[in-house]
């Protein structure tokens, strides 16, 4: 899937000629993500706890830990991805948006699950966790999941 991603978005980027070299900026992006998609495997935290976060339903302690892992996968690669945008056209991006939509290192990820909780808390718990983490691993040890 990585594979088939990178090679239609190169095939959409190498049609456009300019004097920034785009492809650079795809291939360091590129890079950035593989560095951080390894680190996000292999790396298995201690959750931060708060009142606040104990207090949630078991429902809403799943929302916030999914939005923080998918924000921290966001922040990991977030400065190549700022780059490699400002660099394309506006069709470039409609359209390289369309190749990586929902692509979870690419865009920041949607609060709509999370927009009815405590902001504060949430950047606050955030805060806390410097990278991205292994969410399976991670949500077994903090009881969010039962692996079968």
């Amino acid at each position: 899937m990585k594979t088939l991603v990178i090679n239609v978005t190169l095939l959409i980027l190498v049609g456009c000629v300019s004097k920034v070299d785009k492809l650079s900026y795809l291939e360091t992006w590129n890079d950035k993500w593989q560095e951080c998609d390894k680190v996000g495997k292999e790396t298995t935290i201690v959750f931060p706890q708060s009142d606040w976060f104990k207090s949630l339903t078991l429902d809403n302690k799943r929302k916030v830990f999914l939005y923080i892992h998918f924000l921290k996968d966001y922040e990991c690669t977030q400065e190549e991805a700022e780059k490699l945008k400002s660099v394309l056209s506006e069709y470039d991006i409609t359209t390289l948006n369309e190749v990586l939509k929902g692509f979870i290192y690419f865009d920041m990820p949607s609060n709509v699950d999370v927009k009815h909780l405590d902001e504060q808390q949430l950047i606050f718990l955030s805060n806390q966790i410097l990278g991205p983490f292994n969410a399976i691993t991670t949500a077994e040890v903090m009881g969010l999941i039962k692996h079968e």
